[in-house]
């Protein structure tokens, strides 16, 4: 195809339909994380009472969104206060502040799990776990006795990758246990048969 196209850009057009940007911008918020407790705080320079609305969800891999709070404040100046579930795994919690119609800011705050609360998190479990391993061990043959350390130590590894403890402390802090209890399995196998 060939030929000539012309695209004619005249100035002239309906009135400014949209609003200018210091109008828009005329409202600063800034959003902040005390615990479990997410505020968003905002303020209108002019002093012009205007409606800011300001909702949260909370978004995580394991549960469905969660709205937080979905309010609607008509003032000059405010503070809107929500709370954070707490979850298996790390979430994100979307916060969205608008007014009227125009999108203001959007913000992403990170909210890390706690894990206090879940079950053979707490100390009770843990401690009923280690007495029937060391119920084992009370037996009388001693390869008995290892293998059921060499476990207590794995789980015991893996207790602490739950807590949040990095991988590579709990692996260097753990193999050499594992590698000994090895050896000396080796050991009195060796010692059984002589």
């Amino acid at each position: 195809m060939s030929g000539q196209c012309t695209l004619p850009l005249n100035g002239q057009g309906a009135p400014n339909p949209y609003e200018d940007v210091e109008t828009i911008k005329d409202i600063a918020s800034v959003v902040s994380l005390n615990g479990s407790d997410i505020t968003v705080n905002y303020v209108v320079p002019s002093g012009v009472p205007k409606p800011v609305s300001v909702s949260m969800t909370q978004v995580n891999q394991f549960h469905e969104n969660i709205v937080l709070c979905n309010q609607t404040i008509v003032s000059s100046a405010g503070s809107i206060t929500c709370t954070a579930n707490a979850t298996i795994g790390d979430s994100q919690v979307l916060v969205n502040v608008d007014s009227g119609d125009y999108p203001l800011s959007r913000s992403n705050v990170y909210y890390a799990e706690d894990l206090g609360d879940f079950f053979l998190l707490n100390n009770y479990a843990i401690a009923a776990f280690f007495i029937i391993l060391l119920v084992t061990m009370m037996v009388s043959s001693p390869k008995i006795m290892i293998v059921a350390s060499i476990i207590s130590v794995v789980l015991l590894g893996f207790t602490f990758l739950i807590k949040g403890s990095s991988i590579g402390t709990v692996v260097g802090a753990i193999s050499w246990l594992i590698i000994s209890g090895i050896i000396i399995l080796i050991k009195l196998n060796k010692k059984d048969e002589t």
